[in-house]
């Protein structure tokens, strides 16, 4: 009887060396994949825009009257989008947003007297430390709340439901998922 299935040493012979060509002709291709691939892992993509679609595309913005340039401690507003350096942000793989353009400010819930979580409490715009009110998750759902910081969400400012204004406080508020909470 003759077997279903042959091989012949020639035949595992060309198999290597079909793969062995792949691989270096390839090579450069696949390092160049590893290397994006822990680039993105690392998230050090490109600084870019973080905004609020659905709530009159405000931007989240440093404040910097008179363009006077990074100052630690500066609020972060609501604004309309320049895609100046005050509005470049990053996503550090420590879990800080920062703004690299612009000083590396972090983004950074207030947290006077170091009381811990307020809702309510001003984003500032403030030398990095990696304190847990500088820490923050993204969520599918455009929300970025601060876990190690009572889960507050950064929000932009809509006193009185009038609906968005550039210029509005952003603030670190208790999650709700409204229009002025979700970022891209």
């Amino acid at each position: 009887r003759a077997p279903i299935f042959f091989v012949t040493s020639v035949d595992i012979l060309s198999v290597f060396i079909y793969l062995y060509i792949v691989w270096f002709f390839h090579a450069d291709l696949l390092i160049t994949k590893i290397i994006n691939a822990q680039s993105v892992n690392a998230q050090t993509i490109s600084p870019s825009i973080i905004y609020a679609p659905s709530f009159g595309g405000l931007c989240l913005d440093i404040s910097n009257p008179g363009l006077k340039g990074p100052r630690s401690g500066a609020p972060v507003l609501g604004y309309t989008c320049s895609g100046a350096n005050n509005q470049l942000f990053q996503r550090g793989a420590d879990g800080t947003i920062r703004a690299p353009s612009f000083g590396g400010l972090c983004l950074d819930i207030s947290n006077p007297g170091l009381k811990g979580p307020r809702s309510g409490a001003p984003v500032l715009g403030y030398k990095c430390s990696g304190a847990n009110n500088q820490l923050f998750e993204w969520r599918a759902d455009g929300t970025i709340p601060a876990p190690y910081f009572g889960g507050l969400c950064l929000d932009i400012s809509n006193p009185g439901l009038k609906g968005p204004r550039s210029g509005a406080p952003v603030l670190g508020y208790k999650c709700s998922g409204g229009d002025n909470q979700r970022f891209f």
